[in-house]
């Protein structure tokens, strides 16, 4: 056999084993560049402080709090591991939604460090259903599943990145976030207004600081906040933000009370009743009693009665097709209601009528 003619051989390879390939090229090479440029750890923690407290508003963000069993437990927030993540260098890291089952969402955090070839994975479960057991709409398991890959990057992180990193940092950056003396006024008149806002008064604020043992002084009024508690309060904002925790878990299962945004509107519906209720007609009063009473099988049953009255001279289906009333015959539009296609004085007449033989 000639050259020409020669068999030539070739390897076929899979999609799969083809990005397999692919992927742990890119792998090798991040870990070689990782380590011809490894990371200084005085420069790191320097570059998270630097971010971290680049103004009040970035620093308030970059820590939780969850009240639990009269204790408080702390820690750096989503905000914190991403600045962590940026500044800590040579980590690749990502979280993804895994899976869905009748009650939760599944989402998964990774995180590798490049430099000393250390990966961890973790998995956050976060519940789609209510406390009834209805699954909650698309926008909101979309919502869910953010906040759940959000905690299970920060989880995944804080398992490869050293605590002793970034762990008195998070003590100046709370100092940082919550001011000193010159604006504590401001720092306790937004907390408070943040949970107002959300029904939950001063008085079950202050129940739920006193509750804890750790609480650095009892609390009876807004002026007796010192920063101690306001970094608890922004702590639990954060938490509540980022979905860790909810304001009921915080404050011991009590439902938030009403609004004053809601009180509001209560009070302009409950107006509007009124003067409603004092502008009605005694026909207009007799309609509004029978339309809050009747069921649509009631409306049903109420055909028959009329047919027999009609003693078959008025066909109902030609009557609603004309637009006429169903015992008198009127045309013009119905101003009791199109189904039973009757006009206001003679649905007011039969309503009486039938009041009176009750």
């Amino acid at each position: 056999m000639n050259e020409d003619n020669a068999m030539i051989e070739t390897e076929v390879i899979g999609t799969s084993d083809a990005l397999e390939a692919i992927n742990r090229a890119e792998v090798d090479i991040q870990i070689q560049t990782a380590r011809k440029f490894p990371r200084s750890m005085k420069r790191a923690r320097e570059k998270i402080l630097e971010i971290a407290t680049l103004d009040p508003k970035t620093a308030e963000a970059c820590f939780y709090a969850l009240p639990r069993d009269g204790k408080v437990i702390e820690g750096p927030s989503v905000r914190m591991a991403e600045i962590i993540a940026a500044s800590y260098g040579n980590l690749r890291a990502a979280a993804r939604v895994i899976g869905y089952d009748e009650t939760s969402v599944i989402c998964q955090g990774v995180c590798h460090d490049l430099e000393n070839n250390v990966a961890t994975s973790v998995e956050v479960r976060r519940r789609i259903t209510t406390k009834s057991g209805r699954r909650y709409s698309d926008d909101m398991v979309n919502t869910t599943s953010n906040a759940g890959c959000a905690i299970a990057f920060r989880n995944a992180i804080f398992k490869v990145v050293p605590s002793a990193i970034f762990k008195d940092v998070v003590e100046q950056v709370k100092k940082v976030g919550m001011g000193d003396e010159r604006t504590i006024a401001e720092k306790r008149k937004a907390a408070l207004a943040w949970f107002d806002a959300r029904g939950y008064k001063q008085k079950q604020l202050f129940a739920m600081l006193n509750s804890l043992e750790d609480n650095p002084s009892e609390v009876k009024a807004a002026e007796e906040l010192t920063i101690d508690h306001l970094i608890i309060l922004r702590g639990v904002v954060n938490a509540v933000n980022e979905e860790t925790t909810t304001l009921e878990e915080v404050f011991g299962n009590v439902p938030a009370g009403p609004t004053d945004k809601q009180k509001d509107l209560k009070g302009k519906l409950d107006k509007v009743r009124k003067e409603t209720k004092a502008a009605e007609t005694p026909e207009t009063a007799i309609l509004r009693e029978d339309d809050d009473s009747d069921s649509p099988e009631d409306v049903e049953d109420e055909m028959s009665p009329l047919d027999a009255q009609n003693d078959g001279q008025t066909d109902m289906f030609e009557s609603q097709i004309n637009n006429k009333c169903a015992i008198c015959g009127l045309t013009g539009d119905c101003k009791y209601g199109k189904d039973e296609n009757l006009c206001q004085e003679c649905a007011v007449e039969r309503r009486r009528r039938e009041k009176k033989d009750k």
